[in-house]
């Protein structure tokens, strides 16, 4: 009986020719190790790029796993458009949360941003981590692609990114966002950008320079939400929904 456990395998340690592939270094700790799979256990495989492969473990060495392929097929589990999160930079925990949960709900890449309110600015180890956390929490949530983490941009620069929707959430905002999705009925939607503000929120002139670049701002409900919590909402707002174009 297959194993519902999933590891990753770079895209380099796939051999089709051969029928073969290679686990390495932490994900081949985690399967012998930890997990304790042993030679015909079966079990998942995804390589971040779409696919995924059920696979045989067939030869266990120090630091590799060499599994044979049984069947290889494109996971059909991403959104049928590209959901970017800008997240204004908050406390350390709150923001891997949001990095974990917006990986589960479907985003396809992150996007740090550094607002007049960010808390705090992200050193290399840091950004190491959000990587360790994107390939835990897809592989938790069974995707077959890694959301891409994006170096820390400034809001000023975010305001001119291409999307063919982009929308901010501001708490004074007197539009709310399920009153926008009727905007979306007749529209052809491939990207869209949703960005969520810090701790203390977008200030007023942030608000006015994005609406100034044709950036939505709409509201997610009368209640104040911690930053982390309106990521998650957004999110699910949209990420629910089969594609935009067919409201």
């Amino acid at each position: 009986m297959r194993d519902s456990q999933y590891f990753y395998v770079h895209p380099l340690d796939v051999f089709p020719d051969r029928n073969i592939l290679i686990l390495k270094n932490e994900e081949a700790h985690h399967c012998i190790k930890v997990l304790r799979k042993k030679t015909g256990d079966e079990f998942y495989v995804i390589d971040g790029l779409g696919h995924e492969y059920e696979v045989q473990l067939a030869a266990v060495s120090k630091n590799t796993v060499e599994c044979r392929i049984q069947h290889t097929r494109n996971c059909p589990r991403e959104l049928p458009y590209a959901i970017t999160l800008a997240q204004a930079m908050i406390t350390k925990d709150h923001f891997e949360w949001v990095i974990e949960k917006a990986t589960e709900l479907g985003v396809s890449e992150i996007i740090p941003i550094r607002t007049r309110r960010s808390l705090v600015e992200p050193g290399l180890n840091k950004i190491q981590r959000w990587q360790k956390i994107l390939l835990s929490a897809t592989k938790q949530s069974r995707r077959s692609v890694i959301p891409a983490m994006k170096d820390v941009q400034s809001f000023e620069q975010l305001l001119f990114a291409s999307y063919d929707i982009k929308i901010i959430f501001h708490e004074k905002s007197d539009r709310p966002v399920l009153n926008y999705l009727s905007v979306l009925e007749n529209r052809c939607v491939q990207s869209m950008l949703i960005c969520i503000g810090p701790e203390g929120g977008f200030t007023d002139e942030e608000i006015d320079t994005a609406r100034s670049a044709g950036i939505e701002v709409l509201s997610l409900g009368s209640r104040r939400l911690r930053a982390e919590t309106a990521a998650v909402a957004a999110i699910s707002i949209f990420s629910n929904m089969e594609c935009p174009s067919s409201l």
